[in-house]
Order: C-alpha cells, then structure tokens, then sequence
C-alpha cells in the first residue's frame, strides 16, 4: 500500500513539473519579440544544447568518429528471495527439500563505466564493465531463538557486456526513428559456479553468456519525445559444479553438498514505453512503464519451481545538460510486482 501510494505521489510530481513547464513555456511565447531582428539578438549567447538522453530511451546515437564515457552509479533494494539480473532468476543456491526462509533482503550497489564510440553516424558500439558490491541478509525462523539472522557481504567485478546499437529507420513526419541494438553479455563475474556458500560468498555475476536483442521505436512531437522498447533475451545453458542446499532426513539442518547440474535459464521478454519531456534546452524529465517475462529456469532438463520472473516497474527520471562535454541523468525506479527489485536509485555522468 505505502509503494503504491509513493509511486503515485511521484507520478503526480512528474505530471506537476510538465504543466509548470508548459504554463511557463506560454508566457515566454507571449513575451516573445515579434520583430525578426530582436528575435536573433534575444538569441545571442543562447546554447541550443540538445537534451541527452539514452538511445534506448529516445535519444540519438553519437556521430561518426566521436568518443563518449558514462559512469553509471546505481542502489537497489530487493526484499525478496529472487533477484533479477539481465534477464533471469540468478538463485545463489539451489535449495532442494522444504527449507523455510522469512524474509530475504538484499543491498546492492553497482558501478558501471561505459564507454561508446560512433562507427558512423547510425551506428555506435559499447562496452560496459561493471563493479558490485553486495550485503544479503537472511531471517529464518527458530524454535530456540525465535529468528536466526545471517548477514553476508562481497563485492567482485560483474559480467562486462557489450552492445552495437543501429539507427536502422529516420524519422519521417508519419514514421518514428528505429533504433535497433544486440548486446553479449560475458560470464566473467563470480557466479553460483565459482562460490561457497558456506563462506558466505555471493554471486557478482549471472554465470551464462547471453545475447539480447532491442527495438526502440522513438517519435518526437517538440517539446516531447515517446517511445516503446521491445526486447528478448537469450541465455546459453551451462554444465557445471555447484553447492546445492540440501535438508538433511535425520537431524533436519541444512546442508551444503557438490552437485553436477546443467542449468539453462528460460528466455525473457521485455518491453517498455514512456515519453521525455524538455523543460528548457538544458533539462528534460522521463517517465517510463517496464515490463519483463521471464520464463522458467530448467535443472537437468526439468522446471525449477517458483522460477517463472513477471517483473514490472515505473521509472521517473530527469536529464540535466550540465555543458557541452557534460550532462547529468538520475533516476528512480519502483517495483510493481514481487519479482522487481523494491527500489532502484540511479545516476549516470556522461562525458562527451
């Protein structure tokens, strides 16, 4: 009740911000010169700076030749027993038998430097690299101490990815701009493979190399721009050794054993739509609508129950064009369903 009255809250802020813009944007035009010659010295000094935004999200892809970095920051708060990551349940152990867990909670922090590169003006390539840092928190209920609480940290490098992204279709004054993007995601974090649970590590990384293909169909209508997002995710089976969370027949305690599995996560369906409204030339604000399908990640050839993923989230955001080399993008996402993280808090510098 207290999500859905914040998200409410932010999106009532949201549309605020736009009508201010717009009451503001009909007294500029009411008190604009009406002279040509006044018009172009009240322009003088005025940077037309567009407003960046992603090209996912509706923005253009850097011209041929041109070099850009971002640093991206992000927090998210999950409180419960799945997270989701680039396009399935990552499981930090499999558990086998009735095991009884309350509540999970999990902080994580991301940094991601990104840096792009414009092959020509209608295609662009990027390599992210990312950094985690992670605390996890278990509550298990206990007969003798009422609940048993069980805290861990880490931090490790995730998996590094890399994206082309093509400006396939211009925009016509009927047609929307399609940009269209493939991405590879490496394994090269630490994953449920490489950890032991038993010394409290955790998993930085998915495990499963992974292709993701994107569809951005973007329509501008000044001071506005909307657009929709489709995505499908692949990820490639893996055959290897892991823990597994075993309850013991005897004493009933849980127990960590070596298993031989194949896992091959279930393929994700994503898609999203939303519009980026610019209050000036320099600051513009998002609102965006996500939502992905996460089929079942399978064990042996065999269903893993519980591990079906229905994910969906609002995302409000702001981009301000600190200068020409710089602008500012922070954002924050709120999960609507059990499966989205609770909260997701997020900047990103990009330097041009």
């Amino acid at each position: 009740m207290k999500k859905a009255l914040w998200v409410c809250f932010s999106v009532t802020l949201f549309l605020f911000f736009i009508f201010t813009a717009d009451s503001k944007a009909d007294e500029a035009v009411q008190q604009a010169p009406t002279d040509p010659d006044q018009a172009k010295e009240a322009l003088k000094g005025e940077h037309h700076t567009p407003v960046s935004t992603d090209a996912r999200r509706g923005g253009l892809l850097l011209p041929q030749g041109k070099f850009a970095l971002d640093l991206g920051l992000s927090y998210a708060h999950f409180s419960e027993s799945q997270i989701y990551v680039d396009g399935f349940a990552l499981l930090p152990v499999l558990v086998i038998g009735e095991v009884t867990v309350e509540k999970i909670k999990r902080d994580i922090f991301i940094i991601s430097p990104t840096g792009k590169v414009g092959i020509t003006d209608r295609v662009q390539l990027e390599l992210t690299v990312p950094y985690r840092y992670q605390r996890e928190s278990f509550f298990r209920p206990d007969v003798a101490v009422g609940e048993d609480e069980v805290i861990n940290y880490d931090q490790g490098k995730g998996d590094i990815y890399g994206t082309v992204l093509v400006h396939a279709l211009q925009e016509t004054a009927t047609m929307p701009h399609l940009l269209a993007g493939l991405t590879f995601k490496s394994r090269t974090g630490q994953s449920v493979f490489e950890i032991d649970p038993t010394k409290g590590e955790m998993p930085m990384g998915t495990g499963f190399n992974s292709l993701k293909g994107t569809l951005s169909f973007i329509k501008s209508s000044d001071p506005a721009v909307v657009f929709l997002n489709l995505g499908y995710t692949h990820s490639f089976p893996r055959k290897n050794t892991l823990f597994v969370a075993e309850q013991d027949p005897d004493t009933q305690e849980i127990v960590y054993v070596s298993r031989q599995l194949k896992l091959s996560p279930g393929d994700a369906y994503e898609f999203g739509f939303g519009a980026a409204y610019a209050l000036s030339y320099r600051l513009s604000v998002n609102m965006q609508y996500q939502h992905s399908l996460t089929l079942e990640t399978q064990k042996d050839g065999e269903r893993i129950a519980g591990s079906l993923i229905n994910a969906s989230s609002i995302r409000l955001g702001g981009n301000w064009a600190w200068s020409d080399k710089l602008s500012i993008d922070l954002s924050t996402t709120f999960g609507l369903t059990s499966d989205a993280p609770d909260d997701v808090l997020e900047l990103r510098l990009s330097f041009h």
